[in-house]
C-alpha cells in the first residue's frame, strides 16, 4: 500500500504541474492558436495534448526503466528516450487536434517529421527541467533540504539518516523494488526512492555486505543460513529469507558468513 501511495503522490505532483502548464499555454495560445481558437477551445486543445502526452511519457519511461534495468543509464537519458518514444503517437494526436479545431489550416501544416521534431523539443523542454526539480526536492519522497529525522547519530553511515523516522535506525536489509529501495529495520519496512548503488556507497563503513544483485544485508541481521544444493539463503532475524548469488558467495565466505563460521546475530 505504501508503494502505491508514494507512486500516487509523485504522479499527482507531475499531473498537477502538467495541467498548470497546459492552462498557461491555453492562455498564451502559441503556434497561432490564440488567434484561431476561443479560450474554451484552447483549453481543450492544450490541456488535452499536454495531459495525454504526459501519460504517454510516463508509460514510456516505465517501459524504458524496466527494459534498461541492467544498464546504468542516467535519468536524463532515460527521460529523453521516453520523450522520443512518446512523441510518435503525440505527432498524430497533434494532427488530429488540428483537423478537429483548425481544419482550414491543415494545408499549411509542416511535414510529419517536422511536427515530430517540434513535439520532441517541446516535451524535452518541459519534462527534463520538471524531473530535475522533482529529483532535487523529493529525492527519496521528502524535501532534500530537510534535516535528518531517523535518529541516527551524526557519525553514523550516511544512508541511516535516510531511513524514515518511524522505522528507527537499526537497519537489517535493503531490497530493490524497481527504482525504489525497501528498507527493512527491526521495527518494520518502508520504501524510499533511492538507488542501491548509491546506498552501498553510503553504507561503505557499515557492518554488512551486498549478498545479491538486489540485496544488502547487515551482518547482525543474519539469524541462520540454509543451503539447498548450490543455493544459499540467509534467514534474517525478522524472518526474511534473502538469496545469496553465487558471484557474491566468495566475498561472504571470506568475511566469515559461510562455511560454518560464526555469524553474528541472535540466531548465530
Amino acid at each position: 500500500m505504501r508503494e502505491m501511495t508514494d507512486t500516487h503522490l509523485r504522479l499527482l505532483r507531475q499531473g498537477a504541474v502538467t495541467i498548470g502548464i497546459g492552462a498557461l499555454l491555453a492562455m498564451i495560445g502559441p503556434f497561432g492558436t490564440f488567434l484561431d481558437l476561443t479560450l474554451p477551445q484552447r483549453l481543450v486543445y492544450w490541456l488535452g495534448i499536454m495531459v495525454v502526452n504526459w501519460l504517454q511519457i510516463t508509460a514510456a519511461l516505465w517501459a524504458v526503466e524496466r527494459l534498461a534495468a541492467d544498464r546504468d543509464l542516467a535519468w536524463p537519458f532515460r527521460t529523453a528516450i521516453a520523450c522520443l518514444l512518446a512523441a510518435v503517437p503525440a505527432t498524430f494526436e497533434v494532427i488530429w487536434l488540428e483537423n478537429t479545431f483548425r481544419p482550414d489550416a491543415l494545408g499549411y501544416l509542416p511535414p510529419w517529421g517536422q511536427i515530430y521534431a517540434y513535439v520532441v523539443v517541446l516535451s524535452l523542454a518541459i519534462t527534463l527541467p520538471l524531473f530535475a526539480l522533482y529529483r532535487r526536492r523529493w529525492p527519496d519522497g521528502t524535501d532534500a533540504t530537510a534535516a535528518p529525522t531517523s535518529g541516527a547519530s551524526p557519525d553514523a553511515p550516511a544512508f541511516l539518516r535516510r531511513i524514515p523516522a518511524p522505522l528507527g535506525h537499526e537497519l537489517l536489509c535493503l531490497e530493490t523494488e524497481d527504482h525504489y529501495l525497501r528498507v527493512h529495520t527491526a521495527v518494520g519496512n518502508d520504501l524510499i526512492l533511492h538507488r542501491l548503488r548509491d546506498a552501498l556507497a553510503e553504507l561503505e563503513d557499515a557492518d554488512g555486505l551486498q549478498v545479491h544483485r538486489g540485496y544488502w544485508v547487515a551482518r547482525t541481521a543474519v539469524a541462520g543460513i540454509e543451503r539447498d544444493g548450490r543455493k544459499t539463503v540467509l534467514v534474517l532475524v525478522n524472518g526474511l529469507r534473502v538469496p545469496v548469488s553465487r558471484s557474491f558467495q566468495p566475498r561472504l565466505r571470506a568475511a566469515g558468513w559461510l562455511d560454518g563460521e560464526q555469524v553474528a546475530g541472535p540466531g548465530a
